[in-house]
């Protein structure tokens, strides 16, 4: 594992200490909610440099020089999901993706030691799972939108729009289509934006997105709805659990292989 350090003659000159741990911390995480690694640094005073790869190839993407943040994405994965805390450097990853799963590795020098840890964070999909002839409701797990907030669902590869709401216009619209699937059958909360599906049949089984966006925050989730008393699965529920699970699968034998 590369060891990262300020190379200043004066680290140069004192002893190097590494101390470190093969002990991995892992963290669950649903889709487009939050998630923060913690250093354990109770005083700050104490190190010179904070630094945060991801992945198998350990690309940097944070780091914390004394009373200097600065973020180093290189890839565009995170864009301004990312968050360190000015005191600990912990590091927090907002409107999490199933693609942030993965090692995430930290390093931590001072004057004459470098120390290091793991952490393996796995995002997960929600999976609903309803009764054919039942209702359900997909929650955003809002109590209250604020005033300016644009709520879509989409549903499918495709992301076909069924239902959406502007609350600066005070407008709703819900699917008008022909597929019949959805025609009568959808009802959302003004309050909160969640989706309610009436009547589930088995082809309502499929993968449904929630975007919320206003001034202060953005948001994406999705979930993948299952119905059960039904010996089949659309294709599109099966693709996307098959692609979670080989991303994850990919990700441990990329790991293992360092």
């Amino acid at each position: 594992m590369d060891v990262y350090i300020n190379a200043s003659s004066e680290n140069l000159l004192s002893p190097l200490w590494m101390l470190g741990t093969d002990e991995m911390k892992t963290q669950e995480v649903s889709e487009g909610d939050s998630v923060t690694l913690h250093t354990g640094i109770t005083e700050p005073q104490k190190y010179d440099q904070i630094l945060w790869s991801f992945g198998p190839r350990d690309t940097v993407i944070a780091k914390r020089e004394r009373n200097a943040n600065q973020t180093a994405d290189a890839d565009g994965r995170f864009g301004d999901r990312l968050q360190m805390d000015d005191q600990t450097g912990s590091l927090s990853i907002t409107n999490t993706k199933s693609t942030d799963s993965g090692v995430y590795h930290l390093h931590i020098s001072s004057r004459n030691k470098v120390s290091y840890k793991k952490f393996r964070v796995t995002v997960w999909l929600d999976t609903v799972k309803v009764r054919a002839g039942d209702s359900v409701t997909l929650n955003t797990g809002m109590t209250e939108l604020e005033e300016d907030s644009k709520i879509l669902w989409t549903h499918g590869d495709h992301e076909t729009c069924i239902a959406k709401i502007n609350r600066a216009t005070n407008k709703t619209s819900l699917y008008r289509g022909n597929d019949v699937r959805f025609r009568d059958r959808l009802q959302l909360d003004h309050r909160t934006g969640s989706l309610t599906i009436w009547n589930i049949s088995i082809t309502h089984s499929d993968v449904y997105k929630l975007q919320i966006s206003s001034c202060r925050r953005s948001k994406c989730k999705r979930f993948v709805l299952i119905v059960d008393g039904e010996d089949l699965i659309s294709f599109n529920v099966m693709m996307h659990l098959l692609k979670s699970v080989l991303y994850l699968c990919n990700t441990r034998i990329s790991t293992k292989s360092r």
